[in-house]
């Protein structure tokens, strides 16, 4: 009987310790408890560095309030996605301008190199040997960077690779034109140097940048296992939908046609999003990577386009004041977004959020509210015509105070010299005057 109640206790224990370690695992190796706990980490290896502040234990932080930690962690792990991106976008723009110049000042001072040794044939003609070729070559650098996505290692580095290869057969081309127009050698040795090592430095930002995207998860947002349109990262991190299938909650409609047509992806009942208003949010992370950056009348329709920035692969949510319209948009994988609003908005003066909404309809990351201003015969960012005169005056005089003080103090000088004769010119003095505004 002993020995039975000893084995009935172990066997408890074993069974308990089996359930509790099964818990601490799914907890410890969820997504959003993973990246919770990169989160802090990160967090605590600032405060290391910083102040020396002594660090916030991840198990504490989890049991205080693992609700906020967890938010907290998808918001910056959002912000720093989208901010990562944008510096790939930046770094692309800078590597096809560089490619571009670097190519054509070699070509510029061949046909340069040419004039002098043979003047008889016309610069016109060297140029027209090289201007097709490299057109299209100018063409296929900026199609082929704009394509290269910083997650996709093995993909990027077979387009560099080919990239590369490219502009040395062009190059290769134009030597052959340009030397069978003028019959003397050319070498483009330098340039095809140079591109090399830029495609270099462009790999190892673009590792680096990686490294940072991987590091919050990034990764998922090109990913989309169930093909319902919405990415594994927003299915994990924003909606909490299943990734691993494209009806997370059994229906006609997929989580993704639900999300566009503002219907809770969690609901049995096909219920609307109820969406936070951004105005009285207080609590959300505001980042700087949600924008629009154009706003547009179509005339002939009378409808205004938006076009703007926010995180890559991904469903945006757009409020528009001050008649409240709230729309769904989808990034591109540089998160690029345009909308065309199908209602017709009054003239006047309004705003527009972009944000990013769970399914619960509250606000994870926005941005500011953006100024914008329509009129029979425009839309703008900004507001226009709302600053009171005597306020701008106001500010004008108090900006410029000693530039102004200045101005009065010379144009007194002048009248001065005017009236007792001096044979200094006013044409004198005002350059004076300019030379005193330039020294500023």
């Amino acid at each position: 009987m002993k020995y039975k109640i000893e084995i009935f206790i172990f066997a408890l224990v074993l069974f308990s310790s089996f359930f509790m370690l099964k818990s601490i695992y799914a907890q410890e190796f969820s997504p959003i408890a993973k990246l919770a706990q990169d989160y802090i980490l990160r967090l605590n290896d600032d405060l290391r560095e910083t102040n020396n502040i002594v660090p916030v234990s991840s198990k504490d932080s989890v049991v205080i309030n693992p609700e906020a930690i967890e938010q907290e962690a998808i918001a910056e792990s959002i912000n720093t996605i989208s901010k990562t991106v944008d510096e790939v976008t930046v770094e692309k723009e800078r590597v096809i301008t560089e490619i571009k110049e670097q190519v054509k000042q070699d070509i510029d001072a061949s046909i340069i190199e040419i004039r002098k040794k043979n003047t008889r044939t016309p610069a016109y003609e060297l140029q027209k040997a090289v201007d097709v070729e490299r057109t299209v070559l100018f063409d296929n650098i900026a199609d082929t960077i704009q394509e290269i996505t910083p997650v996709k290692s093995v993909l990027q580095t077979e387009k560099i690779e080919a990239l590369r290869s490219e502009v040395d057969n062009s190059l290769q081309i134009i030597k052959t034109n340009l030397e069978e127009e003028s019959g003397l050698p050319v070498n483009f040795e330098r340039s095809k140097r140079d591109v090399r090592e830029t495609l270099i430095k462009f790999q190892q930002v673009l590792e680096e940048k990686k490294t940072i995207i991987e590091s919050r998860q990034g990764n998922l947002i090109f990913e989309d296992a169930d093909g319902d349109g919405i990415s594994d990262y927003d299915e994990l991190y924003v909606y909490k939908t299943d990734p691993k299938n494209a009806r997370t909650k059994e229906g006609e409609k997929t989580d993704g046609e639900k999300i566009r047509e503002g219907i809770n992806p969690l609901s049995d009942t096909g219920e609307k999003i109820a969406y936070q208003d951004p105005r009285e949010d207080k609590e959300s992370f505001v980042s700087s990577s949600y924008r629009v950056d154009k706003v547009q009348l179509i005339k002939e329709e009378n409808k205004i386009a938006f076009e703007g920035i926010a995180l890559p692969n991904t469903y945006i949510t757009l409020y528009i004041f001050s008649t409240p319209i709230i729309v769904t948009v989808k990034t591109d994988e540089q998160g690029k977004w345009n909308y065309e609003l199908k209602e017709e908005l009054e003239n006047g003066e309004h705003q527009i959020y972009v944000a990013s909404v769970e399914s619960s309809g509250k606000i994870i990351a926005r941005s500011n509210p953006i100024l914008f201003t329509k009129s029979a015969e425009a839309a703008t960012i900004g507001i226009a015509g709302s600053i009171d005169n005597s306020v701008s005056t106001q500010n004008f005089l108090k900006d410029n105070f000693i530039l102004i003080t200045l101005a009065t103090f010379i144009a007194i000088v002048i009248l001065g010299m005017m009236f007792i004769g001096n044979h200094k010119t006013i044409a004198s003095a005002v350059t004076e005057l300019k030379s005193h505004v330039e020294s500023r």
